[in-house]
Order: structure tokens, then C-alpha cells, then sequence
């Protein structure tokens, strides 16, 4: 029942040892590591705190904490070679011409080459002016000519013409045009050939006598002929009469102007008139005159045409002295011009050419 009270014993408090101040050294920075408290069961990595060198400020790189994921590539500094200075260890042949506008070179560059150890240390390939590289022309283009177009040329007919054949001292004159080189045929009006050799193979106006015996016998004076292209039977000329008598030194041919029919003839026939025989032309009768006779209507026709048959009757004619001519009644004189000459010849010719065609 009875309370005691006891005094409180107190621990004494101690009190804390200053530390000294220290008086910093005028010229030198100090740095104090920072003290931390270590946290239980981690481990702590502290960089290693260096005492600086009293009057030397050091400089450290600033560590940069890298980001998660990600691959820093930071460029590799090197010093550069300085220029006209060969780099140590680094040695190349002489340069080498290859050719004018050779790799990236313009035509007037050479392009050289060469070679160094270790490989491509300096440059291998370069350009310079070389005086053999010749210098660049521009060359205007050329323009493409235009093409005339060949003008299209109609080809030459085929044409033959047989002025006559005449058979005189067993001789056979055949005198006859043609504008091919292929030999020509003679042949009656059956298509039969009347010789065994060629004869008539030149080219233009042409007179070739041959011996009778050298013909087939079928060809007699009073037939009619043609003359034919040897290896195309369309291409011949009119039939002739073969006659008898003197060769014509110079031959007409017949004028190229084609006769002309009359549609309507006042007092005569509107036909041409026609032999009556395939191998003789008979002379058409006009009784006591012959109408435009001295123009040259020699077989005087009614219809005072100048034709064809004037022409042949003409032919036989030409070149012959009048007195040696015999003119059949109903035909009038091929001596058209009468002159001193008393000659079937040009002059003669020239009548019935400019009237060959016309009609009254």
C-alpha cells in the first residue's frame, strides 16, 4: 500500500564534435564526393573520385545514358591526309593512257589508269587534256532525200510491118520493119511457115533477098503473106501480095494515121470496099472518072477513100519508070507529080501521105 517514487534516470546528452572548418588553398577548386546513405540490398557502383591536381581544371566526358531499343551509330573521326601529301605506306605505278572519252572523260580527255598498293590508298583513274583527243564537231543531221517516184513508162508495142515480097530471078526479096529483137516468120494465111531458117531477125527497116530454094514451095507469086513475131503468132503484120517484078531501091512504110471510114457518102457506098479474092485486090470500076484520083484514090473507089488499098497499089509501083507501068481500066496512075523524071518516087509518096485517111 505504499507507492514509491524513484527518480528518472537520464543519459546524459552528449554534445556533437564540431568539425573544424577548413580554410580553402586560394587557387584550387575543391570537389567533395557527395555522401549517400546505402540502401539495403542494392548495390551501389560509385565512379572512382580523383583527387584533381591542385591549378589544373579537368575536363571529363559527359556519359550519356543510352536510350532502351535504340543503336547509337556515331561517326568515326579521321584525320585527313593533308593535300600534296602522299598517305604513309601508299605507293602507285605511273598513269596509264587508255582512251580518248574513256569512263567519265569527255571526248577530248584521255582517260588514265593505274595501280596502287594497298588498293585504291590514292586515286586510280583520272581525266586530263590530252592533244590527241580530237576536238568535238557537231555534225548537222543529215536529211533523208525525198524519192522522186519513178515515172511508170507504158511499154512499146510490138510491131511488124511487111511493105513487100517479091520474087524475081529465082530470087525472094522481103522487105519488111520491126521493133523486136525476136526473128520474124514468114507465113501464107494458113500459118504455114514458108522457110526453114531464120532470116529476118534485124531490128528496124530491113530489105534481105534470099535464093527461091531456100523457101517452101507454097510460096508462088500471087499468094498472100504476112510476116509474124517468132514466138507470139498475135503479133503480125497485114498480108501483102507476093509480086514479080523490080526490087524498090526505098521502100515507104505506110503512113501511121489510120483511114477513116465515111459514115455517110453522098452518091457512093458507106463500106469500105473489099477484094473479092484473099489473094489479089480488084480494083473497084467507076466508070469514065475517078474521083480524087490525083490525091491519090488509085483503085478510084466510090467513096473517094484514101486507104490502105491506094497504098498497096502504090507500094508495087514505087520506084519504077512510068513508061514500065501498065494502069489497069478503073485505076488511076500512081504518077501523081508529073515532073522530067517520069519516076514513081518521094515526090509522088508525099501526095498520097498527106492525103492517106480522108474522104470526100
Amino acid at each position: 500500500g505504499v507507492i514509491t517514487i524513484r527518480p528518472v534516470s537520464r543519459t546524459p546528452t552528449k554534445t556533437p564534435t564540431k568539425t573544424p572548418t577548413k580554410t580553402p588553398t586560394p587557387g584550387v577548386i575543391t570537389i567533395r564526393p557527395v555522401t549517400r546513405t546505402p540502401t539495403p540490398g542494392v548495390i551501389t557502383i560509385r565512379p572512382v573520385t580523383r583527387t584533381p591536381t591542385p591549378g589544373v581544371i579537368t575536363i571529363r566526358p559527359v556519359t550519356r545514358t543510352p536510350t532502351p531499343g535504340v543503336i547509337t551509330i556515331r561517326p568515326v573521326t579521321r584525320t585527313p591526309t593533308p593535300t600534296g601529301q602522299s598517305i604513309p605506306g601508299c605507293s602507285c605505278t605511273t598513269w596509264q593512257n587508255q582512251t580518248c572519252g574513256g569512263g567519265s572523260c569527255t571526248n577530248t580527255q584521255m582517260y588514265q589508269t593505274r595501280a596502287c598498293t594497298p588498293d585504291k590508298c590514292l586515286a586510280e583513274t583520272r581525266c586530263v587534256t590530252n592533244a590527241s583527243c580530237p576536238p568535238v564537231v557537231t555534225v548537222p543531221p543529215t536529211r533523208t532525200p525525198t524519192r522522186i517516184p519513178t515515172p511508170t513508162t507504158t511499154p512499146v508495142a510490138k510491131v511488124v510491118t511487111l511493105h513487100s515480097v517479091i520474087i524475081n530471078n529465082n530470087k525472094v526479096t522481103v522487105s519488111y520493119y520491126k521493133n523486136f529483137s525476136v526473128c520474124a516468120l514468114l507465113k501464107n494465111m494458113n500459118n504455114v511457115i514458108l522457110h526453114s531458117t531464120n532470116y529476118y531477125c534485124a531490128s528496124g527497116e530491113q530489105t534481105i533477098t534470099k535464093d527461091r530454094s531456100l523457101f517452101d514451095s507454097r510460096l508462088q507469086i500471087g499468094i498472100r503473106v504476112k510476116l509474124c513475131h517468132g514466138q507470139n503468132n498475135s503479133i503480125c503484120s497485114d498480108p501483102v501480095t507476093v509480086t514479080s517484078g523490080v526490087v524498090p531501091t526505098n521502100t515507104p512504110r505506110p503512113p501511121t494515121n489510120t483511114p477513116q471510114v465515111p459514115t455517110s457518102t453522098p452518091g457512093g457506098p458507106t463500106e469500105t470496099p473489099s477484094p473479092t479474092s484473099p489473094d489479089q485486090l480488084t480494083p473497084t470500076p467507076t466508070g469514065t472518072a475517078c474521083s480524087r484520083g490525083e490525091l491519090g484514090n488509085l483503085d478510084c473507089s466510090a467513096d473517094s477513100c484514101i486507104d490502105t488499098a491506094d497504098f498497096e497499089l502504090f507500094r508495087q509501083a514505087f520506084g519504077q519508070d512510068v513508061a514500065n507501068i501498065t494502069v489497069p481500066p478503073g485505076q488511076h496512075t500512081p504518077d501523081l507529080v508529073v515532073d522530067s523524071g517520069n519516076l514513081i518516087d518521094t515526090a509522088d509518096y508525099e501526095i498520097l501521105r498527106s492525103n492517106f485517111g480522108s474522104c470526100q
